[in-house]
């Protein structure tokens, strides 16, 4: 998950005053997570920070943006 979004969703959670709100977010979420099917891959989730993430997805870009050899 993107660091800024979920920052974003643990300062309204924090500063959130009305704690029915607050209850009915987390049912939603835990509705939200029971809907989808759980993938091996979702273990990774998160794994990296941001900029690992970046460099990656640069290597990659670079690495196979060229075809060699004939097709």
């Amino acid at each position: 998950m993107n660091t800024l979004i979920k920052q974003r969703l643990i300062d309204k959670i924090q500063n959130e005053k009305n704690t029915i709100e607050i209850v009915q977010l987390f049912e939603l979420w835990q509705q939200l997570k029971n809907s989808f099917p759980q993938s091996p891959i979702n273990l990774f989730a998160g794994s990296l920070n941001d900029e690992d993430a970046e460099e990656i997805r640069q290597i990659v870009q670079s690495e196979f943006q060229n075809i060699e050899g004939e097709w």
